[in-house]
């Protein structure tokens, strides 16, 4: 789930209270991960973060090729 808006719109409210309403639910049964990627402004940083918060290796996800987010955000689907 992506929320854009601007500051002190209440967006990490809403993805805090959507995070708890779908765990009560069990709809995710193996569990709901918050990255906040806050300050992240480049595509390969917030890619990294996500990496780093579900403790997964970085190693070999970028090559100087991707030049789009497509690759990278494709071997992080299948690892998780």
């Amino acid at each position: 789930m992506h929320i854009y808006g601007l500051e002190g719109v209440g967006k990490t409210a809403i993805a805090r209270y959507s995070a708890k309403f779908a765990l009560n639910r069990h709809f995710f049964p193996q569990g709901v991960f918050y990255v906040s990627l806050l300050h992240k402004t480049e595509k390969h940083s917030f890619i990294e973060t996500i990496y780093e918060r579900l403790n997964l290796s970085i190693k070999g996800v970028f090559s100087l090729d991707d030049a789009s987010m497509t690759k990278p955000l494709n071997k992080l689907i299948k690892r998780i």
